[in-house]
């Protein structure tokens, strides 16, 4: 049995994706910068009171274990619950090989890339 998220839930899980990916864009700007030898342009200091405000709106986890992010493209399959044949194996195998991974460009943004996807099919699934 699959349980259905509240609509609520769900928009604070897209919002917090949302800054995640905000902030990983500016972790990566600042290190292909460094990388670079380039410094980093000051950025005006955020007010402490906004900073804090986001952090309240962010949901509780409330004793609930983060799920372990899926290892490859079967796993998304398999964490979702779909049944997968041989065949079906092998094709997701080659399109996780030939394009995800390829896309990628170190562990960490594959692991995201995977984890998004399978979030964005949890969407699809649940939107039926």
């Amino acid at each position: 049995t699959r349980e259905v998220l509240r609509k609520e839930r769900r928009d604070e899980g897209r919002e917090v994706v949302k800054s995640a990916k905000a902030l990983e864009r500016e972790i990566q700007t600042f290190i292909n910068r460094a990388g670079k030898g380039i410094r980093a342009k000051p950025r005006a200091k955020i007010p402490e009171a906004k900073s804090i405000e986001r952090i309240k709106k962010l949901p509780e986890a409330k004793g609930e274990e983060f799920e372990k992010p899926p290892e490859n493209l079967v796993e998304v399959f398999n964490m979702l619950d779909f049944g997968i044949s041989k065949q079906l194996k092998a094709v997701l195998e080659l399109i996780d090989e030939r394009f995800i991974q390829a896309s990628a460009t170190n562990k960490a943004e594959y692991t995201l890339i995977l984890k998004n996807l399978k979030e964005e099919i949890e969407d699809l699934i649940i939107e039926e």
